[in-house]
Formats: structure tokens, C-alpha cells, sequence
């Protein structure tokens, strides 16, 4: 029976209620073609027997054609039942299905679960960022007095590099040192005694005014009476210090000179120490402290000053100029951005619990109509089938009775055999009775879930306020505990 029938399905489409449905088979119930149903049977075959069969055997014949044809109609009938009712319970229990997504219960377990741990793990982080808050606080109050103090308006200056700073200072070196050994190297008594001095007098020059520039004349900005005066004292000092010892540095070049020229002078070679020769430079500038001895000692003598004044500045200028300040500056940031960092965690836990809670609890207010609907048009479409099976019936009972005639007008030339006197019409009223009954436990589903729904929705609608309020009153409390405005 191929053909006549297609089996019930169904398709849960999605897990969004706005579209799922249950779909039957365009093919359900359709009615029995009686002459496409009558060519199943072999009249034909069925009739040729009969010709050719004892009169006594024809009872038996037509006798056992319309069992056949009843055993098919009703094997079909059969399966189309037990189709439906497949189709009927699996209405029923999407039915369920979909009224028990309309119990608020669960959601409402599930959000109150995460508030209750959001409460925990506030309280468990209340200590910890109460604490970081205090120690930032602490370390603001300390930045801001050490501004104070001082009248500072400008931002510290930021921090410095040290590989850059050194390479900078490397460069500087390198530069005075070449210096020094052009003007020194040939006058001395040997190119490396020469190039040793130029080394020895730069690396003094520019470490030294370094770290006069760096430890001692930043104290001009201290707000401490004794370092004050200390830093201003140094300035004067550092400039007289700074000329004196490249007075000396051209005068000692120019007793390097002389010794030179009486070497050269001299028939024997007469060796010179260094001690001598600072002697020698120490009664030369007492003997006239104002001499110049040449012009390139002049030149040494300013290229000297100008790069001890850069090293000097640079030393000055490495960090900042008030001391302490960026190191201040650094911390009081540190302190912040690690209060911050867990403010913010604390404060986003709160605010993703809170988001995810509304949009959870605008969803199921939201699917509350399409999930009404949807159940209401499986019971709709229940019904619909429910007529078409009335249909149904009544095909089979034409389709036998169709197939009964054609044969007894092939077969039995018109003339009715008595084994075709029993009613051969489909008793199918149990059938009817307990899909009418399907029908009503489903309209009754229906009924209750809609009448729920309202109940439902205002439940959500209430307790989503109560979290918004929940959530906000424990924000604004951590909030008021570390010292933050609630508008």
C-alpha cells in the first residue's frame, strides 16, 4: 500500500520560541484514492480464478478477496492511527515543553543564584580593595604634600631612559676626550702619556660635574632651609670650580709645552714626572695668575668650561630637577592603577551579573506572547487534523466499498455474492473517542499556560526591578566604603 500514506513527523526548529513549531506531513490523512487503492488488489487476477474455478470454490473466492481488501484497507487505517497518535503525543509533550519554559521558577533560581554569589564575592573583595584604596589614598596625600611644600603646579618630568642617558653621556666623554688629546698629546712627553692625561681630565670634567648637577644642585628645590641654601651655594662654587680647574688643566698643558721644548733643547734627555710638573704649574699661576700662556690654551680652556657646563646641566636635568618628584609621581600611579585594576574587576562582576540578569529576564518577558502563540497554533493545527481524519475514515470505508463494487462488476456480473453482505464500514469511534480526548488534555495545557503566562510575566517584570535595585544598593555600598560619590 506504497503511496497512499506518508508517516507523521515533526521538526523542533531552533531554540528560539519564537520559531519553533511542530510541522505534520502535507501527506497525513490525505484521503484514499479508491481507484488507485482498487488496482492493488489484482481484481483482475482475482476474476480469472473465479472463471476458471467449480462453482463451490467461487464462495470461497469471493470470500477471500474481501478479506484481502479489508485486511489492506484496514492496515492502512492502522498505520494512519498510530501515525496520528504518535503525532498527538509529541504535540502534547511540546505542548509541555513549551508551558514549562513559561515558569518563571527556574530563571528566577538561577539569577538569585548569581546575585547570592555576587554578594559573596563583593564582601570577599570588600577587605582587599579597601585596603589598596587606603594605600593609594596614602600615597595621593603624600604626592600632593610633597607638591605643596614645594608650590609645584607643572606635572614631573618623565622618566629618564638610562641607556639613552648613558650613551648621551658616552658621546660627551668621547668628545672631550679627543679634545684633550689634540691639544695635549703633542706636547707631552710621549703620545700615551699624552692620550692618558686627555682620558683622566675628561672622565674628572664630565663625572664630576655629573654628579654635582645631579646630587648637589637639585637642592636649590628643596623645600629644607640648610639643603636650600646648600644648592644655592653650590651653584657660584661649581662655576668658580669648574673655570679654576680648566685654568689649571692650560696651564699645566702649557708647562707640558715647555718641558717639551727644553727636552728638545737639551743635548741629554731629562724625564720630567707629573708631580713636578703640577709643581711647576702651581709657581706659574702664583707668579701670575692672569697670564694666558697662547691662543690654543684659551681655546682648551673654553671648550673645557662649555662641556663641564653641558655635563653639569645634564646632571641636572636627569629625572627631574626636584628630587623625588617622578619617583613620587611613579608610585602614587602604581598605587592607582593596582586600586583600579581590582575596583574595576569588583565593578564589572557586578555590572555583567546585572546585564546579563535584565536580558535574561527581558528574553522570557519577551517570549512569553510567541510561545503562547506557538502553542496555540499546534492546538489549532490539532484540530484541523482531527477533521481531516473524519475524512480519512470515510475514504477507507469508499475505498473498499469502491473496490468490493469493481470487483463484483468484473467477477460476479453485477450479481452481489453473499460473502460481500456483512458491513464492510470502518468502526473507527474508539478511535475518534480517544483523539478527542488528546484534544481536550492539549486544550487544556493551552488554557492553563495562558492564564500562567500573565502571572509569569508580571513575576519577571517585579523581580527584574528587585535585581537592578539589589545589584545597585551593593555597588553604591562598596562604592560609599571607599570614599565615591553615588549620584
Amino acid at each position: 500500500m506504497r503511496g497512499l500514506y506518508t508517516p507523521i513527523t515533526f521538526l523542533a526548529v531552533g531554540e528560539d520560541l519564537r520559531q519553533q513549531k511542530l510541522v505534520a506531513d502535507a501527506n497525513l490523512l490525505r484521503p484514499i484514492d479508491a481507484s488507485e487503492f482498487a488496482k492493488t488488489l489484482k481484481i483482475e487476477k482475482a476474476t480469472e480464478r473465479r472463471a476458471t474455478s467449480a462453482d463451490e470454490q467461487k464462495g470461497l473466492i469471493d470470500a477471500q478477496f474481501r478479506d484481502d481488501a479489508a485486511s489492506e484497507i484496514k492496515a492502512v487505517y492502522n498505520k494512519a492511527v498510530q501515525n496520528f497518535s504518535d503525532h498527538a503525543q509529541a504535540v502534547r509533550g511540546y505542548i509541555h515543553l513549551l508551558a514549562a519554559k513559561l515558569d518563571f521558577s527556574s530563571l528566577h533560581g538561577q539569577i538569585q543564584g548569581d546575585i547570592n554569589q555576587l554578594e559573596r564575592y563583593i564582601e570577599q573583595e570588600r577587605a582587599e580593595l579597601l585596603e589598596l584604596h587606603k594605600i593609594y589614598r596614602e600615597e595621593d596625600a603624600s604626592y600632593e604634600r610633597f607638591r605643596g611644600e614645594r608650590e609645584l603646579t607643572r606635572p614631573p618630568a618623565p622618566p629618564v631612559n638610562p641607556g639613552l642617558y648613558m650613551i648621551d653621556l658616552i658621546i660627551l666623554w668621547f668628545v672631550e676626550s679627543a679634545i684633550n688629546a689634540v691639544f695635549l698629546i703633542p706636547v707631552s712627553p710621549s703620545p700615551a702619556a699624552g692620550f692618558i692625561n686627555s682620558v683622566v681630565i675628561s672622565s674628572v670634567n664630565v663625572i664630576l660635574a655629573l654628579l654635582v648637577g645631579f646630587y648637589v644642585t637639585k637642592r636649590v628645590n628643596h623645600p629644607n632651609v640648610f639643603n636650600k641654601i646648600v644648592g644655592i651655594v653650590t651653584v657660584p662654587l661649581t662655576v668658580v670650580g669648574f673655570g679654576a680647574f680648566h685654568y689649571f688643566i692650560t696651564q699645566f698643558r702649557a708647562q707640558l709645552e715647555i718641558a717639551a721644548e727644553q727636552e728638545r733643547a737639551a743635548e741629554a734627555f731629562v724625564e720630567v714626572s707629573q708631580a713636578d710638573l703640577m709643581n711647576r704649574t702651581v709657581a706659574y699661576i702664583l707668579e701670575d695668575p692672569f697670564r694666558v700662556p697662547d691662543l690654543l690654551s684659551a681655546v682648551l680652556f673654553l671648550i673645557g668650561v662649555v662641556l663641564a657646563f653641558y655635563a653639569w646641566w645634564k646632571g641636572y636635568h636627569l629625572g627631574d630637577e626636584f628630587p623625588g618628584y617622578t619617583r613620587r609621581f611613579k608610585a602614587r600611579e602604581e598605587r592607582r592603577k593596582k586600586f583600579q585594576d581590582h575596583r574595576r574587576e569588583v565593578f564589572d562582576q557586578a555590572q555583567s551579573i546585572r546585564d546579563r540578569s535584565m536580558e535574561e529576564i527581558d528574553a522570557f518577558i519577551g517570549d512569553i506572547a510567541p510561545t503562547i502563540q506557538v502553542m496555540q497554533s499546534q492546538q489549532a493545527a490539532w484540530s484541523a487534523l482531527r477533521k481531516k481524519f473524519e475524512a480519512f475514515r470515510s475514504s477507507c470505508d469508499d475505498a473498499l466499498e469502491y473496490s468490493l463494487n469493481k470487483y463484483v462488476s468484473k467477477a460476479c456480473e453485477g450479481i452481489r455474492p453473499e460473502a460481500f453482505a456483512a458491513n464492510t464500514v470502518m468502526n473507527s469511534d474508539v478511535d475518534l473517542a480517544n483523539f478527542d480526548s488528546e484534544f481536550s488534555e492539549i486544550a487544556s495545557a493551552v488554557s492553563k499556560a495562558a492564564d500562567a503566562a500573565q502571572v509569569a510575566k508580571e513575576e519577571a517584570a517585579g523581580y527584574r526591578v528587585e535585581v537592578r535595585e539589589i545589584i545597585e544598593e551593593t555597588s553604591a555600598d562598596l562604592k560609599a566604603a571607599i570614599g565615591e560619590e553615588v549620584a
